[in-house]
């Protein structure tokens, strides 16, 4: 049976009825949910189910709108606890068993009221001031902050029952909530992106909060009674708040260091990040009601072991199937997400970041509920851990990319444990023994975890030479992390001399094409390629050579053709170089790296391609091609012959201008798929078609005109370079 206080909480609700809530309770079937562990168990269950949608979204999204994605989800949940500190204001009117049924019919009635002032002023305002950061969109900001604040208004039972320790009411309609976390929310996300994801979540808490949340009994909304309540509770609101914007910091901060691709990759590490704290904050609030009101009875220090005991337990739980996973999460993060592949070890660091982060959210309740001062104590913690924060991302940022972003995530949070310690033991609720204990086993889990993913990142780094350092000529960056971790090198010329085959099988490079021709004709090209081997050109062409050595760098090289020697390049109107490896090296399956700058000017056509060793076109897979009147982009393409029908697929690739600095072009085929990276990151896949399961073979050259680039004009200089640094080829 209900007491009298518990009456009338459940009366100042919609529905169901107070008897009906009696019948309900008393079915034997449905006894379970009054146990503290059936929520625990329950919200583990649908957190990783929620967490699905975290999972399939970077499936469909692709790095860069994932990241949008992401920071939509940040706005979503700040969305959802912005009532003002009321959750707060009823644990700690409720909890100590002063409960009030008018007091939640009055709480009940603010978050409607707040709502509705949020969404009519506040929702416009963020949605015109975000337009275009990170990729925002008004409409889907709007959208994004109102199935938010639905939330809020649909979570105000769940609040009352928490805070009044009414376990099996709490348990009931706290699943039922996350439940569109779920399934519904995977279902927005698979028909309309980020849209359809809080489209469907407006839908979700809006008729929830409208079943649920409305005040049974209607007294009126006193607006003095109201700024009372949210005055009282302001201040821990801020505290509170101020600690869930930290946690999503980190992706904000990135956004601003980090161009878009690198960001969702960065979002994706840290989305999977906060899986694990969300769930620990989860579990948590079905055991800190309890603690928290233990302490408000009990001596000064009496439940300081419990703590200890719990945020221990908390730590090495973590921690072991973390140190055990590791090894793995390149492997599966290339299995089941290869468009981030890239992230992988950025996305190990960031799980590190999870354990101390998790460790502080479980502290940080009970931190805000016996807070006397709670804006100073918010400053003493988060002014400390939000300059670490920006700091450690700033200078992780200079010294390796991403994953240094994740370092100073990692660092911060450690910060963040050591200054909320300190405040719990301000607040008597930990000694200094048992803070000490705290601080020296979450270091020591973060450390040892750190060195262990360091060390498998220079395990793989070592496999694949060109990732995760620069090149020794000191030109250019490279990627954080490599897409082929573990795969061998089976091909490599760092172009230190030019090989050349010769008639005596040495060397590696052919300057034609394997049939002999000079040009391509199909394209409408207007260059002769030049063979500057022995005997390879008649007349004057024998003293023309294409490719020039100079520091460990290959120039491919154009130029006009003089008129007297047009009738020895079979009338053409430019000089330009190729090589193949059609005779000497081909694969079947891989990864190709190559390191270029290529040329500036119209008509100019620098390209890498892969063609069958087997002849005929299609298939090809061009690694790289790009047009020199447009440096700033480059092109990965397929051409391909499925059930007897010709298909292509090309991806246009915004870069920074190609004709100024070294860019790495990577491509990546499987079995499965096809994907293309530039300076480490994956810019572009596609699916292999079944012609391309055979040994292709390596071309590069440096094309004049054609039907797609064009005819040089006077704009164009000549000569012209296309510069290669290196090549090397992976196998699995």
């Amino acid at each position: 049976m209900m007491s009298e206080s518990d009456a009338a909480i459940g009366g100042s609700l919609a529905a169901p009825a107070p008897s009906r809530l009696v019948r309900i309770r008393a079915s034997a079937a449905l006894r379970f949910l009054g146990h503290p562990a059936t929520y625990a168990v329950g919200a583990l269950i649908l957190t990783v189910l929620s967490s699905g949608t975290a999972l399939v979204a970077p499936m469909l999204l692709g790095p860069e709108a994932f990241g949008t994605f992401a920071l939509l989800t940040t706005f979503f949940q700040l969305a959802a606890r912005s009532d003002l500190g009321l959750s707060h204001l009823a644990d700690r009117d409720l909890a100590y068993g002063h409960q009030d049924g008018g007091r939640g019919v009055d709480i009940l009635q603010a978050r409607w009221f707040l709502g509705g002032v949020f969404a009519l002023f506040a929702v416009p305002l963020a949605a015109y001031l975000s337009n275009g950061y990170g990729g925002l969109k008004p409409l889907d900001m709007t959208i994004t902050l109102l199935s938010g604040l639905a939330a809020m208004i649909a979570g105000g039972p769940v609040t009352l029952f928490r805070a009044s320790s009414r376990i099996w009411e709490f348990t009931a309609t706290a699943l039922v909530l996350q439940l569109g976390m779920t399934l519904p929310r995977l279902f927005g996300i698979a028909i309309g992106g980020a849209t359809g994801c809080y489209g469907v979540l407006l839908i979700w808490y809006g008729v929830f909060a409208l079943l649920i949340a409305r005040p049974k009994e209607r007294a009126p909304l006193h607006l003095t009674g109201l700024v009372a309540m949210i005055r009282s509770a302001l201040p821990l609101f801020i505290y509170s708040t101020a600690w869930m914007i930290y946690l999503f910091a980190n992706r904000w901060i990135s956004s601003l260091f980090t161009e878009a691709w690198d960001f969702g990759l960065f979002a994706f590490g840290a989305n999977l990040s906060y899986i694990v704290i969300g769930t620990i904050s989860a579990v948590g609030q079905t055991f800190y009601p309890k603690l928290i009101s233990d302490m408000g009875r009990l001596p000064p220090g009496a439940c300081s072991g419990r703590v200890l005991r719990q945020v221990a337990y908390l730590i090495v739980a973590l921690a072991v199937p973390l140190a055990i996973g590791l090894p793995f999460a390149s492997f599966l993060i290339s299995l089941l997400f290869p468009r981030f592949s890239a992230a992988s070890f950025t996305t190990m660091v960031l799980a590190i970041a999870a354990v101390p982060l998790s460790a502080a959210s479980w502290l940080m309740p009970i931190g805000i509920s016996l807070s006397k001062n709670p804006i100073r104590e918010a400053l003493l913690l988060l002014v400390p851990a939000f300059l670490s924060l920006l700091g450690g991302i700033f200078f992780g940022q200079l010294w390796l990319g991403i994953a240094g972003q994740a370092c100073g995530t990692v660092v911060s949070g450690v910060v963040a444990v050591g200054m909320l310690t300190w405040i719990l033991t301000l607040q008597r609720a930990l000694d200094a023994k048992a803070a000490f204990a705290l601080m020296g086993i979450m270091i020591a889990a973060t450390v040892l975890l750190g060195l262990e993913s360091f060390a498998l990142n220079g395990r793989a780094s070592e496999t694949i030479p060109g990732f995760g350092s620069v090149p020794s000529n000191g030109v250019g960056t490279v990627g954080s992390s490599s897409p082929v971790p573990h795969w061998r090198l089976i091909f490599s010329d760092e172009f230190d001399q030019l090989q050349l085959a010769d008639a005596t099988g040495k060397g590696v490079w052919e300057p034609a094409y394997p049939w002999g021709a000079r040009s391509n004709v199909e394209n409408r090209e207007l260059e002769y390629y030049l063979d500057p081997r022995s005997g390879g050109e008649s007349g004057a062409l024998a003293e023309i050579s294409p490719f020039q050595v100079k520091n460990g760098v290959l120039s491919m090289i154009a130029r006009q053709t003089p008129p007297a020697f047009k009738s020895y390049a079979q009338g053409y109107a430019y000089l330009s170089g190729m090589l193949t490896t059609a005779k000497t090296f081909s694969f079947t399956y891989g990864y190709v790296e190559i390191r270029a700058r290529i040329p500036a000017g119209k008509g100019l056509w620098p390209a890498v391609w892969l063609l069958p060793v087997a002849g005929g076109w299609p298939p090809e897979i061009d690694v790289m091609e790009a047009m020199g009147d447009h440096t700033a982009q480059y092109y990965g393409s397929l051409h391909s012959r499925q059930y007897g029908y010709g298909i292509e697929a090309v991806n246009l690739i915004e870069t920074a201008d190609l004709s100024r600095e070294f860019g790495i072009y990577g491509l990546k085929w499987t079995a499965q798929d096809i994907e293309w990276y530039f300076n480490g990151r994956k810019v572009a896949s596609a699916s292999t078609p079944p012609d391309l399961h055979q040994p292709l073979y390596l071309l590069l050259n440096l094309a004049v005109g054609g039907e797609w680039a064009g005819s040089p004009d006077a704009s164009t200089r000549f000569p012209a370079n296309f510069d290669l640094d290196y090549i090397r080829v992976y196998a699995p």
